[in-house]
């Protein structure tokens, strides 16, 4: 006997167990085929601010990653808002550690009607560090704002992507 059957087997119960419990992946073959279409049919509203930029790339990345031209059959409204906290503070009163707080409030909307068809919101805290050299410091806040756009993406698809499945099953 081996050390690695009993944790094979504990692994094994634990997906059998995880299978009766009713859950599916969204990305499935067939959840897929349902789902992203959906996706790809979502046009972002501008946003304005590097930050609404970033946001709004990477929305358009995590919806159609493949590029596939569809017609917009929704409309995705965002609300950003921006809060920075010094997290580390030195005894002359300068940071040295930051947290970037990026929060969105979204609509989506069917073009069709204009009928509200999910609304939420969404908030993510990244950190960065203070540098006595300020072209450092600019350039580990902005890799913070980009990493902060990527992971609100990321949620927003993913509630989306949620509500899309339930709706298709």
């Amino acid at each position: 006997m081996s050390w690695s059957e009993p944790p094979r087997r504990l692994l094994l119960t634990w997906l059998l167990g995880l299978g009766g419990c009713g859950l599916q992946p969204i990305y499935s073959r067939e959840e897929a085929q349902k789902v992203l279409p959906v996706l790809a049919a979502i046009d972002v509203t501008q946003i304005y601010g590097r930050r609404g930029q970033y946001l709004r790339g990477y929305l358009l990345d995590e919806f159609n990653p493949g590029g596939v031209h569809s017609t917009p059959d929704y409309q995705l409204d965002l609300v950003l808002s921006e809060e920075s906290n010094a997290l580390a503070i030195q005894l002359d009163n300068t940071p040295t550690r930051v947290n970037l707080v990026l929060g969105a409030v979204f609509t989506l909307r069917r073009r069709s009607d204009g009928a509200v068809v999910f609304d939420s919101a969404v908030r993510r805290i990244v950190s960065y560090n203070v540098r006595s050299d300020p072209y450092a410091t600019l350039i580990t806040e902005q890799d913070a704002e980009q990493r902060a756009a990527r992971e609100v993406a990321r949620q927003i698809r993913t509630q989306l992507s949620l509500y899309f499945a339930k709706q298709a099953a």
